[in-house]
């Protein structure tokens, strides 16, 4: 899912590659905390689903020029278990992804 800027700021417009949904998302970042809440749902109502923490490879024994990066997803009451593997199965790409062009971004 590929996400566009709408006319209200700050917040984004995707589509479902699954199903083609309409999604709409927003960022809480809480730099003290080293934390993003991503707040999805629809136009009129966004929810937080997805938070990622980042946070400094030294302070756990690993290099200076590390970090650890984790992600936690909320499972709504709503989601079958079908829906919920799609969702963890989608996210645990997402974080290989996003590993890959961070460590890519780092060594260029």
């Amino acid at each position: 899912m590929g996400f566009a800027p709408t006319d209200t700021p700050d917040v984004y417009r995707g589509v479902s590659l699954f199903d083609g949904s309409e999604t709409f998302m927003q960022m809480a970042v809480h730099p003290d905390l080293w934390l993003i809440d991503f707040l999805v749902g629809t136009d009129d109502l966004r929810e937080p689903r997805v938070s990622l923490r980042l946070t400094p490879g030294a302070l756990w024994g690993f290099g200076q020029t590390t970090c650890l990066f984790s992600m936690s997803t909320w499972r709504a009451a709503w989601m079958d278990d079908a829906r919920w593997m799609r969702t963890c199965s989608t996210h645990e790409t997402e974080a290989l992804l996003f590993k890959a062009q961070t460590e890519a971004a780092w060594t260029s």
